[in-house]
């Protein structure tokens, strides 16, 4: 558990099959909040971010990249003591897009803000100064419904039989996309010390997230 000293009880990563059905079983629903919820989990894995970190990503550190005008850059907050999440001194990231649309991190920002706006969320002041928001409520309560989400879709969709391998079955989670994408970057010739890099992990940590150890 992060600041207690505690191991988390997230232990292993999604597959392929099983995140791009989760994504998939997100994608068909009809709620507006679906948009949120694709663009979070796609920020999520193109980041190799933490759920509070994402959850402080701040709108105004979005920009498109001064060197490639077909890609956006973004800061991810650090948690730093006090609850302090510091943007400022984390370094610019770049997003690119992706040729499976299920993976386009910048498809599903475009359609989420662009969704926001038009129903009015993106010139009230209820949006607040992150990119990713639950109407009316705080990020503490985003990270919570973010979570409720994943369980309930999981559930839903009858992906037990699927997530039960290894009796894991209870040790999946929002860090479970993590590890799905460090294990992915792994997998496609992304250094260790690339990854750290992408997530904000002291070397050390080397393999924290990495299921091929």
């Amino acid at each position: 558990v992060s600041n207690q000293g505690k191991k988390s009880c997230t232990e292993c990563a999604f597959t392929k099959e099983e995140f791009d059905q989760i994504i998939r079983s997100i994608q068909s629903g009809r709620n507006l909040e679906k948009w949120l919820f694709l663009a979070l989990f796609k920020f999520k894995f193109h980041m190799i971010s933490k759920l509070e970190n994402t959850a402080h990503v701040r709108k105004d550190s979005l920009k498109v990249c001064s060197q490639f005008n077909f890609a956006l850059t973004v800061k991810v907050p650090r948690l730093h003591n006090a609850n302090i999440y510091d943007s400022e001194n984390s370094p610019p990231h770049i997003i690119l897009g992706a040729m499976d649309p299920l993976y386009c991190v910048l498809i599903a920002l475009g359609i989420y803000l662009e969704e926001w706006i038009f129903i009015g969320v993106g010139g009230n002041d209820k949006f607040g100064n992150y990119l990713f928001t639950v109407v009316g409520t705080d990020q503490s309560h985003l990270k919570d419904t973010v979570q409720q989400t994943l369980k309930k879709t999981m559930q839903d969709n009858n992906m037990t039989g699927l997530l039960e391998r290894n009796n894991y079955q209870d040790k999946l989670g929002m860090q479970s996309i993590c590890k799905f994408a460090s294990t992915f970057s792994s997998n496609n010739q992304c250094s260790k010390e690339e990854i750290n890099h992408r997530y904000g992990l002291k070397a050390r940590y080397g393999d924290k997230y990495d299921a091929n150890g």
